[in-house]
């Protein structure tokens, strides 16, 4: 569980009556690394350190990007 301390909701866009949302949550470089060091994420052999992350727990989907 993140600490609240260390997050933030962010508004959706509304544009002429619409709402614009891409469901994507926000990660710091430095969790980002964090977590790819710590689940061992390699792509072709080598560290690798992804922009966006889906994480999935039951019927539950997430999106998270850099």
């Amino acid at each position: 569980m993140l600490d609240p301390a260390v997050t933030k909701d962010i508004p959706d866009i509304v544009h002429n009556g619409e709402t614009f949302s891409d469901g994507c949550g926000l990660i710091s470089d430095k969790f980002s690394m964090m977590l790819s060091k710590h689940k061992r994420i390699l792509f072709h052999g080598r560290s690798y350190t992804p922009c966006v992350y889906q994480i999935r727990h039951v019927n539950l989907t997430w999106t998270i990007r850099e």
